[in-house]
């Protein structure tokens, strides 16, 4: 008796006389003989699609070995995307070593283990504070009143106007209270000043 050897017609069959079915994971044929299937559907792998894939973003690994394609789901890394990030800090990692590449809201540093100032504005988007992940600078680049720097670590000095100064220098923006004067409004008016009252 004479078999044909070439695939079965039907797709999804396989066997000498193609009346078995390919494995349920694959995502078309599969060899007529050996049932190893020609590509495994998203989330699977192996030679018969058996094994599932780890935190891959795509929900796609290699068939041969179960490395993600692309990218890990965030909060994951390795080859498998299966390990978790290295630091709890982390929004996402490395996906070669683990060590934080984002930060999660209100943290910064190389583990992702420093608070962000307070002072920091929320964003308009989630009301989280965001902050550089290498300096710890505001990312919106402006203060909550009464600071003022990069960082929004640096107090306004308490004789400006409204508490109200400089985002780089700290100068008072709108003028100082009565009995103040200079830039920063840190210096006090002479004492003989009529009704303590001063230029600035």
């Amino acid at each position: 008796m004479r078999f044909d050897l070439t695939a079965c017609p039907m797709e999804g069959t396989s066997g000498l006389y193609c009346n078995m079915t390919c494995p349920e994971n694959c995502e078309s044929g599969c060899d007529r003989y050996n049932r190893k299937c020609d590509f495994c559907k998203a989330s699977w792998w192996g030679d018969n699609c058996t094994d599932t894939c780890g935190n891959c973003a795509n929900s796609r690994c290699f068939q041969n070995n179960g490395a993600c394609t692309d990218a890990c789901e965030v909060g994951f890394w390795g080859d498998m995307c299966l390990d978790s990030c290295k630091h709890d800090g982390c929004l996402a990692c490395e996906r070669i070593d683990g060590e934080c590449s984002v930060c999660l809201p209100n943290l910064w540093g190389f583990s992702c283990n420093i608070t962000c100032s307070p002072a920091c504005p929320p964003s308009d988007v989630d009301e989280e504070i965001y902050c550089n992940k290498l300096t710890g600078d505001c990312d919106l680049g402006t203060c909550a009143l009464g600071f003022y720097g990069t960082d929004c670590t640096k107090e306004c000095s308490p004789y400006c106007v409204s508490k109200v100064c400089d985002f780089e220098k700290g100068i008072c923006s709108i003028g100082c209270l009565k009995g103040w004067k200079s830039d920063f409004c840190n210096q006090t008016c002479s004492q003989t000043c009529v009704q303590n009252e001063c230029s600035r």
